[in-house]
């Protein structure tokens, strides 16, 4: 897991300027670096970036187990399942409203 980005997306939002309006994107990112979590909030355009403290974690079977919960206002809970290289975090009913995928891409394709 070394060496990689997940991005969720929480909130999108819109503010009016004098040019006209901006959309603004706030995702949830976990990066996989120096065998820790550095999860962050991540604010597009601005690429704006608050990092939380970094997080031990263990690899196994396709589940990362974290040593506390992240420091999110957003309960994740402390284990995630690796599927289709997105990341799910595995809450007790089995559901979750976010998907941590491997880039930004997902988020940004444009209908031709």
């Amino acid at each position: 897991m070394n060496n990689k980005k997940f991005y969720a997306q929480i909130r999108h939002s819109c503010q009016a300027t004098t040019n006209g309006a901006i959309d603004i994107y706030t995702f949830l990112v976990l990066e996989f670096k120096n065998d820790k979590i550095y999860p962050s909030y991540l604010t597009i355009p601005s690429q704006q970036q608050s990092i939380k403290d970094p997080i031990n974690y263990k690899f196994e079977n396709k589940i990362v187990y974290l040593a506390k919960p992240l420091d999110f206002k957003e309960d994740l809970g402390t284990v995630f399942t690796y599927v289709n290289e997105n990341l799910i975090p595995k809450k007790k009913q089995n559901e979750s409203k976010f998907i941590f995928r491997p880039s930004l891409d997902h988020y940004f394709k444009r209908n031709k």
